[in-house]
């Protein structure tokens, strides 16, 4: 890996980390809709290190799980577990036009905390 890219991904890294901090930091002053906002990105930012460090990284984010799903998930690299988890945070933005409450939050910050955990293990 290139200097260049060891400094991205651990940017990304970096990001990830934060986002996930500012969440926790969000539940506690009960801005769960924040908290879940801020989950969501530390997600992406810890799937974009992972696709960086593998040389998977596609030219379009959105592309992100879909190339995570193809080379990781359905080669048995990484357990399907961690793409399931991904699929709820990203669908809970996506779909949920509801008011978040603290349980809602709770579980996205937990879900994205796993993911984060075993992600930047891989790494």
């Amino acid at each position: 890996m290139q200097i260049d890219d060891r400094y991205r991904t651990g940017v990304l890294l970096q990001k990830a980390d934060e986002t996930l901090g500012h969440a926790e930091l969000h539940i506690q002053a009960e801005r769960f809709e924040d908290a879940i906002l801020s989950c969501y990105h530390s997600v992406f930012f810890t799937l974009r290190a992972f696709l960086k460090k593998n040389h998977t990284e596609p030219e379009k984010t959105s592309d992100s799980i879909l190339i995570f799903k193809q080379n990781y998930i359905d080669n048995n690299i990484i357990p399907i577990r961690y793409y399931e988890l991904l699929l709820t945070i990203v669908k809970k933005i996506q779909t949920d036009n509801d008011v978040a409450d603290v349980h809602d939050a709770q579980k996205i910050f937990n879900d994205s905390e796993s993911f984060y955990n075993y992600i930047t293990d891989k790494i």
